[in-house]
């Protein structure tokens, strides 16, 4: 039966004494519980026994037990060691020569744990022991503000808990690191520490923590020296005691005065005159985070003195802003370093203007414009101008006025296109507001309003590339279907004639406003140019009979003839007369390209975005009659049974 039990310890406690044998003992002793000793009777109890249930490495994987029931003889320091960590109350059964040591730091790491002070003797205390116990107490109270009753209370615990160590320990050195280690908080070390330790060497650690806590008498130069070498930086906070700077100007030397110059180069201009050199002022302005404040460094009044030549390079290599530099400053050779290492070009509103190198309005056009009206003029060339004021359009007094007013001379249109030239399928199909396309002496213009979002066209034209030139229309834009450039230019521009085209070639023009210009034949495959006012509109190749349409002429061009080549191969029959067509369908099953397909939706004013039908489709032909879509696709439309 007991071979079978999970828990004999458990049945042990629950078995009268008359009932217990050495044999069950035994096996309970193997599970290594030391709960076991208060239910055996002391016949039982020897130290075979008790060595058996506590050789196990598996400790405290068992239910809270008593010290108490462990012979005292026997308890030993790992048997105490583990009491304790089962149950801190297991302290008072330790015996005093254990109370040291693991089992000690045991003990102070309790929340609760002053009470159990008086128990440990004093020869069980150590240094280590002694921080410990402080650092646990700060440790559960967690963060306070400074002086709140939290603080306080914790303060008064640790000088509590405190009076337990011996005397011996509470030294000089134990308060100095509690102090330097940070043990606790540098305000609660100090408060904590006995006025007798208070010396001239614990005031230079506490100097180097927070100098606000040294009283104002003890300040000479080391105490100073502490404090501005202090990596806590407290140069400002230093500054701004009137009297504590004060004091420190009195004892002022090249040391200090080069701490405080690194540490917070704002306090320079407040060093007394014969500190303030040139040569820390120049360490100031390197050790400067904040450089966008580095023009502030010295006061403008009494220190140009100081702005010599290596100190504006110093400032034109590490900061942002920079004071008034001296006319003598401004050589060629400067301008040439302040181009090539300036940080910011702010000091272009200083040089003289005909100092300015084009090396330097490189810089401005590709870095910082705002420093555009710093340029001499030569740097402001039309295609920079034209660049500047299509990225800054509400910035055009910055340029030369001539530009504008010599543009719109020139085109006929108003100042707001200059710089917004583009081709023609650009101005067709990415609709930018004030841009226009130059065909030879024509300008064509597409812009709104923001007032209205009414979308509109202009065109002018010059007699020859000599005259000025002359508006021609300008037309609101109703919609924008595929052609709708072409369309508006060709009803509105009397000098608009269609372009006539070699019957052979009607297959690859894509619409009567557009020419056909023969390119090139790859291996059996002709390449077309269509044309617009003589300008390239798009692209079609041809072979075998079968044509294919893009706006552009690549990959895409022999990609989409390849599939209506093999499209055009698939057999269709009238039963598919009721199926709803897309552009998408056609296209990916037949290769039908979509500017032919554009083309024939506008000739028969369909609507692009519904779905129709070849009965559909048929019986929309047979209404309108044939237009010119259907002599130019004929094929494809025969091939889908629409004619």
């Amino acid at each position: 039966m007991l071979k079978t039990m999970s828990n004999i310890v458990k049945a042990v406690s629950q078995l009268p004494e008359t009932l217990i044998t050495p044999e069950i003992v035994q096996a309970a002793a193997k599970e290594h519980n030391p709960k076991l000793l208060q239910y055996l009777p002391a016949k039982y109890i020897s130290q075979e026994l008790i060595d058996l249930i506590f050789e196990t490495e598996k400790k405290n994987n068992f239910d809270a037990w008593s010290l108490s029931y462990v012979p005292e003889k026997s308890r030993n320091y790992d048997i105490c060691l583990q009491a304790i960590k089962n149950g801190i109350e297991n302290i008072n059964d330790v015996p005093a020569e254990h109370r040291h040591g693991e089992i000690l730091t045991e003990v102070l790491k309790q929340i609760k744990m002053l009470h159990l002070l008086p128990l440990i003797p004093a020869s069980s205390w150590t240094k280590q022991q002694a921080v410990t116990l402080i650092k646990y107490i700060w440790y559960h109270h967690g963060f306070c503000p400074y002086k709140s009753d939290k603080w306080l209370n914790a303060c008064m615990k640790v000088q509590i808990a405190l009076s337990f160590v011996p005397p011996a320990i509470r030294n000089f050195s134990f308060y100095l690191h509690l102090l330097e280690k940070e043990i606790i908080p540098v305000a609660m070390a100090h408060e904590i520490t006995p006025s007798k330790f208070k010396s001239h060497k614990y005031y230079l650690i506490l100097a180097e923590k927070d100098f606000t806590l040294v009283p104002e008498h003890w300040f000479d130069y080391e105490i100073f020296r502490a404090a501005l070498c202090s990596k806590r930086n407290q140069t400002y906070s230093l500054m701004k005691n009137k009297k504590l700077w004060q004091k420190l100007l009195e004892c002022m030397d090249d040391t200090l005065a080069d701490v405080i110059a690194r540490t917070e180069p704002q306090c320079f201009k407040n060093l007394p005159k014969p500190f303030r050199t040139a040569k820390r002022l120049k360490l100031a302005i390197e050790s400067d985070s904040d450089h966008c404040y580095d023009s502030c460094l010295i006061d403008k009044k009494k220190d140009n003195r100081l702005l010599t030549k290596e100190v504006c390079r110093t400032y034109i290599h590490h900061a942002s802003c920079y004071p008034k530099f001296p006319a003598k400053i401004w050589t060629p050779a400067f301008v040439d370093y302040c181009v090539k290492q300036s940080k910011s070009l702010r000091w272009l509103q200083q040089v003289p203007r005909h100092l300015i190198t084009w090396e330097a309005s490189i810089r401005v056009f590709k870095e910082n414009t705002a420093y555009i009206d710093c340029l001499p003029l030569f740097c402001i060339t039309p295609e920079r101008a034209k660049r500047y004021f299509r990225e800054n359009p509400d910035n055009k007094n910055d340029l030369p006025q001539r530009y504008f007013k010599d543009f719109s001379e020139y085109t006929g249109l108003p100042w707001q296109f200059f710089g917004g030239e583009v081709s023609l399928l650009q101005l067709k199909h990415q609709r930018l507001n004030y841009t226009y396309c130059r065909i030879g002496t024509t300008y064509i213009g597409f812009y709104w309003e923001d007032s209205d979002k009414h979308y509109k066209v202009i065109m002018t034209r010059a007699s020859n590339r000599y005259m000025s030139a002359e508006l021609v229309f300008e037309e609101e834009v109703s919609t924008f279907h595929k052609t709708w450039l072409e369309k508006l230019l060709s009803d509105n521009d009397p000098k608009f004639v269609k372009p006539k085209v070699d019957k052979s070639l009607l297959d690859v023009q894509a619409i009567s406003y557009y020419g056909v210009q023969p390119m090139k034949n790859i291996l059996g495959t002709e390449i077309f140019c269509n044309t617009f006012m003589g300008q390239p509109i798009g692209y079609c190749a041809r072979k075998e009979g079968i044509t294919y349409h893009t706006d552009n002429c690549g990959k895409e061009l022999f990609e989409g003839l390849k599939l209506k080549l093999q499209g055009m191969a698939v057999p269709t029959t009238l039963k598919e007369d009721l199926k709803e067509l897309t552009q998408d369908y056609l296209h990916t099953t037949y290769g039908f390209c979509y500017p032919g397909m554009e083309a024939f939706i506008e000739d028969y004013n369909l609507d692009p975005k519904r779905t129709y039908t070849v009965l559909q489709l048929r019986q929309i032909v047979e209404q309108q009659g044939q237009k010119s879509s259907i002599r130019r696709f004929s094929r494809e439309l025969k091939k889908i049974h629409v004619i």
